[in-house]
């Protein structure tokens, strides 16, 4: 009985496959809302969790089909595809080199995690979507950033764990939308006109996005939404606008500031400059890293050679799992390092500081190519890019989430393929 269970277990994910794969449009808008409620779904099955790798692979079988089927040709930006060749082969070599214990299915799901990036881009690059099936979507993303208000007011009041309060996004998922908001709200200022039409709507989004920061202490909002919010209108309006949004921004940000004190007043970051770089350096202890300061704390421990110090541990060596087939063997050895809450640490230990760097100019190409444009041009996609990728670096720093969070990865690389941020 349990045979035939699984037997027809397989044969229905396969229909369902076939199903989402053989139409493109129906491809592109399943992974999208897929990956975007794995977190919640994986609250009632950890199964499902795993949907995100599902989809990559149907993607890449998608995209091999384009290529030598259907014989069209597929665009790859040359920069981005060398570098991530590069970075994959230092990953490899690496992982011969140190001769850590591995086995093909942690490398398979850590290659679809890493490199999910290029996935999406070349996807998203060469998909045959119309385009209003694009905007739409794009427009759906904001309705559904919009319905976690109401969700995150519910948590809170029914004292959910703070880390948690995070609407639809899953357990500690508070960085994560606060990230996905960022985005949402520089869509709003530069592409109002498509987005959303209600007057002074930005100065809503914003004092909802304050309150949210308030509700769930999440402390980097009141930092990163003015600063983001007014280099935007910098970029977009001028001076004089940005004059008048200090103002606006200011009065919400004491009021909303106020408030998150009364909610937790152990935790009143700016109280002192001693306590905002404790909480950069030592969040989390001497002996686990954290967003500043981890490098002596990594060659005293996992980085024990040149070797390592520049190339990294290897592909999938970092992957923290409580599956032991998806372990990697530096976070099991490692594991009270907590590697896994950072990108930089994380990425320095299995890509090592040429690979990190490798990675990292990916990002600084796109932003680079942009601002040229915005120079030559001026143009409102080249204000979504670049504040896209600025508020990419700054979690970079923050979290981990560019490279553990499917949500974050796909809704960044949507918006740079739709606004044409890699390829004129």
């Amino acid at each position: 009985i349990s045979f035939e269970k699984y037997f027809m277990g397989i044969l229905i994910i396969s229909f369902i496959g076939i199903y989402v794969y053989i139409n493109e449009t129906r491809l592109f808008i399943i992974t999208i809302w897929l990956v975007l409620l794995s977190p919640k779904l994986a609250e009632i099955n950890g199964i499902f969790a795993y949907i995100p790798y599902a989809l990559y692979i149907l993607l890449i079988i998608k995209i091999f089909e384009k290529k030598f089927i259907a014989k069209e040709k597929i665009f790859i930006n040359k920069y981005l595809g060398f570098t991530t060749l590069g970075l994959l082969l230092i990953n490899a070599v690496s992982l011969i080199y140190n001769n850590y214990d591995t086995n093909i299915i942690l490398l398979t799901f850590t290659f679809l995690k890493k490199f999910s990036y290029i996935i999406f881009y070349i996807f998203f690059t060469n998909m045959n979507v119309e385009k209003k099936y694009i905007n739409i979507n794009m427009k759906l993303i904001l309705v559904y950033s919009l319905i976690q208000f109401p969700l995150i007011i519910f948590q809170f009041i029914s004292n959910t764990n703070r880390d948690n309060i995070s609407g639809l996004f899953g357990k500690s998922g508070t960085g994560i939308l606060i990230q996905i908001f960022l985005y949402i709200l520089v869509l709003i200022i530069v592409n109002k006109e498509n987005f959303i039409k209600i007057k002074n709507f930005q100065f809503v989004f914003v004092s909802l996005l304050l309150m949210y920061s308030a509700l769930a202490e999440v402390k980097i909002g009141f930092i990163l939404i003015p600063l983001i919010y007014l280099m935007t209108i910098f970029l977009k309006k001028g001076s004089f606008r940005t004059i008048l949004a200090i103002l606006i921004i200011g009065l919400l940000i004491s009021v909303s500031y106020k408030s998150f004190i009364e909610f937790y007043p152990d935790q009143n970051l700016f109280g002192s400059s001693e306590e905002f770089v404790d909480y950069a350096k030592n969040a989390y202890g001497v002996d686990s890293v954290n967003r500043f300061g981890f490098m002596n704390l990594l060659k005293s421990t996992v980085l024990t050679n040149k070797f390592k110090i520049y190339f990294g541990t290897g592909l999938g060596t970092t992957n923290p799992s409580n599956i032991n087939v998806l372990a990697g063997a530096v976070a099991i050895e490692y594991d009270y390092l907590n590697l896994h809450f950072f990108t930089l640490p994380l990425n320095i230990v299995e890509n090592g500081i040429i690979g990190t760097i490798m990675w990292i100019s990916i990002y600084i190409y796109i932003l680079a190519k942009n601002v040229y444009m915005y120079f030559k041009k001026r143009t409102d996609k080249s204000i979504i890019n670049i504040m896209s990728i600025i508020i990419t670096v700054i979690f970079i720093i923050y979290n981990s989430s560019i490279i553990s969070s499917s949500i974050i990865i796909l809704i960044l690389w949507l918006i740079l393929v739709v606004n044409n941020g890699i390829d004129d």
